[in-house]
């Protein structure tokens, strides 16, 4: 499975990636909308790991590009907010959420719900 891991933090993503690697995945890194359509666009990919927020935009700005370049992919947001403004917003949008730090074990069985 090929992932996009998108985090404006580089220890988030070097993390992620190496939780994502044990597992046996091939994984992209980005740190917003333009990495990840960088990173992305030759690669067939399966799913995107995205944080909600990010410098200048969202996780939903960066989902709404990779889809457009990736149609139908599955997706989960990631995220450190606790503010009911963010938390609304991101459950009305449908798509998965996790709260950071995740469990390797829930993250593995998260991705194989939205995978499925």
């Amino acid at each position: 499975m090929t992932i996009v891991v998108v985090d404006d933090e580089e220890r988030v993503r070097l993390a992620t990636t190496a939780m994502l690697e044990g597992l046996g995945c091939t994984v992209r890194t980005a740190q917003d909308t333009t990495t990840a359509l960088t990173a992305t666009a030759d690669d067939t990919l399966d799913l995107a790991l995205v944080d909600w927020t990010l410098a200048g935009e969202t996780g939903l700005d960066v989902i709404d590009a990779l889809r457009q370049q990736h149609p139908s992919l599955p997706t989960i947001l990631i995220t450190g907010e606790t503010s009911s403004a963010h938390l609304n917003a991101a459950q009305a949008s449908g798509i998965p959420l996790v709260h950071k730090p995740v469990a390797i074990d829930k993250l593995k069985q998260l991705i194989a719900e939205v995978w499925a």
